[in-house]
């Protein structure tokens, strides 16, 4: 009976090792740690959402992590601030502001002032009107000017319709392609009104008289191979 007794002892001994074993292998398996915002992060599978993780100890790996989330909040909070110093999209287009209640608004006056401004002969066009093609390649083959026109796609301009209505009711000509040149608001034509006096052999004194000493206009000669 005592040899029968040692023996179960012993059979008990075994199983409580072997008890105690797997209850610190899943105690392990389920350690946390601590992310960048004090959130609890299971390890193993879970471990990937951190930045970190390796074969080391998972105490160091934990600090790494910490100090890592730490500086990338940090970046995180430089970038919002950064995106809320910077104008709304758009708010740099010439004109536009905003009214009191934080709603976008575009002034067409204010914006073709500051067009205007920026060189003495503006071709208001359209990038896929044949019209407009046909006026730009006439002036860049025949025709050198300086300053070199501007060229304002209303179509890919934010505000293109609205610009064009009041650009159509200052300047008496509402299509597209529309020449401005000089002080005057006054349209200066369009496609056929350049051809017609490029034709007559006109348009070089024409744009030098609308320039009014603003535009150096000369004419571009055959190729001398020609």
């Amino acid at each position: 009976m005592p040899g029968s007794l040692a023996s179960q002892i012993h059979v008990f001994e075994k199983a409580l090792v072997a008890i105690i074993a797997l209850f610190l292998l899943m105690s392990s398996s389920s350690l946390s740690f601590l992310n960048g915002d004090g959130k609890s992060v299971s390890s193993g599978a879970h471990f990937s959402n951190l930045l970190i993780e390796s074969k080391n100890n998972p105490k160091e790996d934990a600090r790494i992590n910490n100090d890592i989330g730490k500086s990338k909040g940090s970046e995180e909070d430089m970038k919002l601030k950064d995106d809320s110093d910077k104008p709304a999209k758009g708010s740099g287009d010439s004109g536009s502001g905003s009214n009191n209640n934080g709603q976008r608004v575009f002034d067409a006056k204010a914006a073709l002032l500051e067009i205007r401004a920026l060189k003495p002969m503006v071709i208001f066009s359209k990038s896929y009107c044949p019209y407009s093609m046909k006026l730009k390649k006439l002036i860049a083959e025949n025709y050198q000017i300086t300053p070199e026109p501007m060229i304002v796609e209303l179509d890919k301009h934010q505000f293109g319709a609205e610009l064009q209505e009041y650009l159509g009711e200052i300047s008496g000509r509402k299509t597209v392609p529309n020449v401005v040149i000089g002080k005057s608001v006054e349209s200066k034509g369009g496609c056929d009104d350049f051809l017609e006096l490029h034709n007559k052999g006109k348009l070089l004194d024409k744009l030098k008289i609308w320039g009014d000493n603003n535009l150096d206009v000369k004419k571009i000669g055959p190729p001398s191979n020609a």
